[in-house]
C-alpha cells in the first residue's frame, strides 16, 4: 500500500514473498482498505453450501431441519459478522439456502413449497414463528456489541461506532458510576428520555455535544434491566408482535419437535392439503379425493367420513372388554417371562 509498483517489487524480492493485491484473505476473513464487493464474501457461501451437501436433509424430520438451522446454519455469519456488516444481498443469499433447506432439505425451492412466509418464521415461538434468527437484526446485534466494548476504550474513531452509536444509546441506559464515558446529553443516565430530546432548545446552544458526566454501568433499557448482551440486544433490535396463542400451545406440548411443527400448522391451516396446493396453483382441484367437499386441514381430520373411519380403525383397544353376559371384564394380562 502507498508505494509504486517498483518499489512493492523490490521490497517483495528482498523479503521472498509475491506481489499481491486486495482482497487478502486474514484470519478467514477478507481484508481491503475499501469496501469488499459481494464476491469477496465468497467463501462463506461456500460453507453454507459444504454444510448443506454433507447433509442427509431428505432424511431428516423438519424437527431435525430446524434445529441445524438454529445451531449450525444461524453461526456460520457470526465470524463474518463480528468484523463487517455484511451486504444485504448476501443476507438474502444466506436467507436463501436456509429457507429452502428448512422446508425442503435442499439448495433452493420455491415459494409453493413454503407453508408460511419466511418473515413469520423469524419470529420467536410466542409470537407464532420458529425463533429462527433474523441475520439482518443479528448483523446490527454484533455491531452493538463491540459499541459495549468500544465506550469503555478511549479510542472512539471506527466509522461503524459513529454509525451505530445513535442504534446503542437508544435500547441501553447507563447507569453513571464515574460518569468518565457517559454522554450528559445523549446517553439515558437519568430517568426517561435523554436531555437533549427532553430539552432540545438547551441542547441546540451548548458548545459541547459530546460532553461525559464525570467507569459506567450499561443495562439494556426495559422494564427488567437486563445486563447488556447480544441475546438481550437482539431480542430489543427485533420488532415486537402480540403473542400467537396456537403458537404458544404447540411449542408448550412435551412432544418431538416435529410433531410440534406439524400441529402448529395444522392448527393454522399451513399443511400441504390439497384446498391450499389448489390455491398455490400446485393441484388441479381442492376437492377431496375420498369425497365431494373441499379438503382443508379440517374437513380432513375431522370431518370427512372415510379418513374418520381409518382414524377409529387405527385407534388402541380398550383396557375392558365385554363378555357375552353384558358384564365387563379386565383383558388379561400377558404373563411375563419370570412368571412362567
Amino acid at each position: 500500500m502507498h508505494v509504486s509498483p517498483e518499489d512493492g517489487r523490490q521490497m517483495a524480492a528482498t523479503l521472498g514473498c509475491p506481489v499481491s493485491s486486495f482482497p487478502q484473505p486474514y484470519l478467514g476473513l477478507p481484508l481491503s482498505p475499501t469496501k469488499l464487493p459481494i464476491s469477496a464474501y465468497a467463501p462463506l457461501i461456500r460453507s453454507f453450501d459444504r454444510r448443506l451437501s454433507g447433509w442427509q436433509a431428505l432424511l431428516l424430520s423438519s424437527g431435525g431441519c430446524l434445529v441445524l438451522c438454529n445451531v449450525v446454519l444461524n453461526n456460520l455469519a457470526s465470524y463474518y459478522m463480528c468484523s463487517y456488516l455484511l451486504p444485504q444481498g448476501m443476507l438474502e443469499s444466506i436467507d436463501k439456502r436456509r429457507r429452502a433447506f428448512f422446508w425442503t432439505g435442499k439448495d433452493s425451492c420455491s415459494g409453493a413449497r413454503c407453508l408460511i412466509s419466511w418473515d413469520k418464521v423469524l419470529l420467536s415461538k410466542q409470537e407464532g414463528g420458529f425463533s429462527v434468527k433474523d441475520l439482518h437484526w443479528k448483523n446490527r446485534q454484533h455491531s452493538a456489541q463491540d459499541l459495549g466494548d468500544a465506550t469503555s476504550s478511549p479510542s472512539f474513531l471506527d466509522k461503524i461506532v459513529h454509525e451505530c452509536l445513535p442504534l446503542y444509546r437508544s435500547i441501553t441506559r447507563a447507569t453513571v458510576v464515574s460518569g468518565s464515558s457517559t454522554a450528559f446529553w445523549l446517553d439515558k443516565w437519568l430517568p426517561g428520555k435523554p436531555l437533549a430530546e427532553r430539552y432540545p432548545a438547551l441542547f441546540s446552544h451548548g458548545t459541547r455535544p459530546n460532553a461525559s458526566v464525570a467507569v459506567d454501568l450499561r443495562f439494556i433499557d426495559s422494564p427488567s434491566t437486563p445486563p447488556f448482551s447480544t441475546r438481550e440486544a437482539y431480542r430489543m433490535l427485533s420488532p415486537s408482535h402480540a403473542t400467537d396463542v396456537s403458537a404458544c400451545t404447540s411449542w408448550g406440548l412435551r412432544l418431538p419437535s416435529k410433531v410440534r411443527i406439524f400441529s402448529y400448522l395444522a392448527d393454522i391451516g399451513r399443511l400441504s392439503m390439497r384446498a391450499n396446493l389448489f390455491y398455490k396453483g400446485c393441484a388441479q382441484s381442492a376437492v377431496c379425493a375420498a369425497c365431494p367437499m373441499q379438503e382443508t386441514g379440517r374437513h380432513l381430520f375431522f370431518d370427512c367420513s372415510i379418513a374418520t373411519e381409518g382414524g377409529v380403525a387405527l385407534e388402541p383397544p380398550s383396557r375392558l372388554m365385554t363378555s357375552p353376559s353384558g358384564t365387563s371384564r379386565r383383558r388379561p394380562r400377558r404373563q411375563s417371562m419370570s412368571g412362567m
